[in-house]
C-alpha cells in the first residue's frame, strides 16, 4: 500500500509524496502533479497510488498570493523555486489538471529540458479558449473585494458534506467538472475534501494570470513528449481546445475520454492512471 507523506513549506504550500520507499523509484524521473484552481494536491489521491513503480509528488499551492508571482511567468518561476526547495530532481515528468495543466505547459517553456515528459489533463494553450461562462464570471467577480467571499469558503462544511456538498459546489459553478453520472463514491469524497481550499484572493490572482495567457504560437517549442487527456463533456475547457493542443504539440499524444467532464483523475482514475503508465512506457522513460 502506498502511503502519502506531507512535506510542508508554509503558507499552505506543501508536497504530497506518494512513494513506496524513501529511496525513489530506481532512477526513474519523479512525477510531479499540479492541481487546478482552488484545489490541493489531494485531487490526485485516486490516481497517484495507481502509478506503481513511480515516485509521485502532488503539489499544494500556497494559499496566499505570492508577491513575486505575476502572470504565468511568475507562477511558473515560483513553481520551479518550490520544486528546487523540495529537492525534487530533474528531469522530471510534469503534469497537471486545468490551471495545473496550463502551468505545466508554461513551466516547460520557462525551463526547457527540465521536463522529460508532460501530462496535461483538461488543458489548453490560452485563456481565450475557455468557455464564455467563466469569462463572464471573471468579469463580474473581479471588482469585488476578495474578503467578501472568504467567510463562505471557511464555513462551506455547513452546506453539507460528502456527495451533497460536492454537488452544491458544482451547481454553484465552483468546479464545473461535467456530468455527475459515473463519478465513483471515492471521487465524491475527493471533491469534498480537496476542492475549494483557497481564499478568493488567490483564486483571482490565478484566474487573472491564465485569462491573460496565450502561448498558442509557442506550443511547438515544447519538445518533451506530451500526453493530453480531455473529457468530451468538459464544461470549462472545450474538448476541441484539448484536441487542438494534442495535435499541435510536436511530441503530443491525444486521448479523448468519452462522456466525462473536467477532472479525469477523479471521474476515471483507473483509466487515467493506465493511460499515464502506457504513455511513460512508450516514451521509454520506464
Amino acid at each position: 500500500m502506498r502511503k502519502m507523506v506531507l512535506e510542508e513549506f508554509g503558507r499552505g504550500a506543501a508536497v504530497r509524496w506518494f512513494s513506496e520507499d524513501a529511496g525513489g523509484a530506481g532512477g526513474l524521473p519523479p512525477i510531479v502533479l499540479l492541481p487546478g484552481t482552488s484545489c490541493d494536491g489531494g485531487v490526485y489521491a485516486l490516481v497517484a497510488p495507481r502509478l506503481i513503480g513511480w515516485e509521485v509528488a502532488a503539489i499544494d499551492w500556497p494559499h496566499e498570493h505570492p508577491l513575486n508571482a505575476r502572470g504565468m511567468d511568475g507562477f511558473a518561476d515560483l513553481l520551479w523555486e518550490m520544486l528546487d526547495a523540495a529537492r525534487i530532481r530533474t528531469p522530471l515528468v510534469l503534469g497537471g489538471n486545468s490551471f495545473g495543466a496550463m502551468l505545466a505547459l508554461h513551466a516547460a517553456l520557462r525551463r526547457p529540458g527540465a521536463p522529460a515528459a508532460v501530462i496535461l489533463l483538461a488543458g489548453c494553450a490560452a485563456g481565450a479558449e475557455i468557455y464564455g461562462t467563466l469569462k463572464i464570471t471573471h468579469k463580474l467577480l473581479r471588482p469585488l473585494p476578495p474578503k467578501l467571499f472568504d467567510p463562505f469558503l471557511r464555513v462551506r462544511h455547513l452546506f453539507g458534506s460528502g456527495r451533497e456538498m460536492a454537488r452544491r459546489l458544482i451547481m454553484l459553478g465552483h468546479f464545473p467538472i461535467g456530468p455527475f453520472d459515473g463519478i465513483p463514491d471515492e471521487g465524491w469524497r475527493v471533491i469534498a475534501r480537496h476542492i475549494g481550499v483557497w481564499p478568493l484572493a488567490m483564486v483571482r490572482a490565478v484566474v487573472d494570470a491564465f485569462m491573460a495567457w496565450d502561448i498558442r504560437d509557442r506550443v511547438g517549442e515544447v519538445r518533451a513528449p506530451a500526453l493530453v487527456i480531455h473529457g468530451t463533456k468538459d464544461r470549462l475547457i472545450p474538448f476541441g481546445a484539448g484536441e487542438r493542443l494534442g495535435r499541435n504539440l510536436p511530441g503530443g499524444r491525444f486521448l479523448p475520454m468519452p462522456g466525462i467532464g473536467h477532472a479525469p483523475m477523479i471521474m476515471r482514475p483507473e483509466e487515467t492512471a493506465a493511460a499515464i503508465l502506457s504513455f511513460l512506457d512508450a516514451t521509454r522513460l520506464a
